[in-house]
């Protein structure tokens, strides 16, 4: 299988990069026409989340390498590689295999057995079939990780509750342990997500942004109450 992976996420790299780096939706039809039409790949698919960024590609025809991604990713985004190249990996034949079936399974996510990657993987791949960029190489491997992911489920303990890193957050509130309340730190533009708002609903966690974190946790010391704070990224 002539195929490379080359990506960055969660254990790699820090979120201000992932968010650099990463490609909106409405944006993944261009990107993946870029990579056919200006760096000659046959076949391509990007799965860009909150928690990673990964291209896949076709390398048959041109033995493509981890430099010319990194070379799409400095021309798309318009960012030198030196800031990101250091924190990419780069997958081929057996391994890449194997990562995106992990990838697929929610073992390589923030929160294993979280139910989100694999509808994102879905979508990725719908999103490259209809921009004409899965050919015989890419339905032989991603067809099969919906499966592989579907078995993982069923077969193991991978997934038995519903989880995500939103629930976790939330079930903090009534883990015991002192907590009362939990502090998340969130882009203004995912406060209307569904798991913010589930969390809001249930007075589990504030949403704050960045810049207020560190005022607020300041006030919540000098009160003498206990919070939990957790920074996290939502797989949106």
């Amino acid at each position: 299988m002539e195929l490379t992976l080359v990506g960055l996420n969660h254990k790699t790299a820090p979120i201000a990069l992932r968010e650099e780096i990463a490609f909106a939706e409405a944006a993944l039809p261009c990107a993946l026409q870029t990579l056919r039409s200006e760096f000659g790949f046959g076949e391509a698919m990007i799965v860009s989340t909150c928690n990673r960024v990964e291209i896949l590609v076709d390398n048959s025809k041109n033995g493509a390498s981890g430099d010319q991604i990194e070379a799409f990713l400095s021309h798309y985004h318009g960012v030198n590689p030196v800031r990101f190249a250091p924190h990419l990996y780069t997958f081929r034949n057996d391994e890449l295999v194997r990562h995106v079936f992990r990838v697929a399974s929610s073992l390589d996510s923030m929160v294993p057995g979280e139910a989100q990657i694999l509808g994102q993987i879905k979508q990725a791949y719908a999103i490259a079939q209809d921009a004409g960029t899965i050919g015989k190489l890419l339905t032989r491997l991603i067809p099969h990780a919906f499966y592989v992911a579907k078995r993982v489920r069923r077969e193991t303990q991978v997934g038995t509750s519903s989880v995500s890193v939103s629930s976790v957050a939330v079930g903090g509130r009534t883990a015991g342990c002192g907590v009362q309340a939990g502090i998340l730190t969130a882009q203004a533009r995912r406060k209307k997500s569904i798991q913010c708002r589930i969390a809001l609903h249930l007075r589990a966690i504030h949403i704050l942004p960045p810049s207020e974190y560190q005022k607020e946790m300041t006030v919540r010391r000098r009160v003498g109450r206990h919070y939990a704070y957790a920074a996290l990224s939502w797989d949106t």
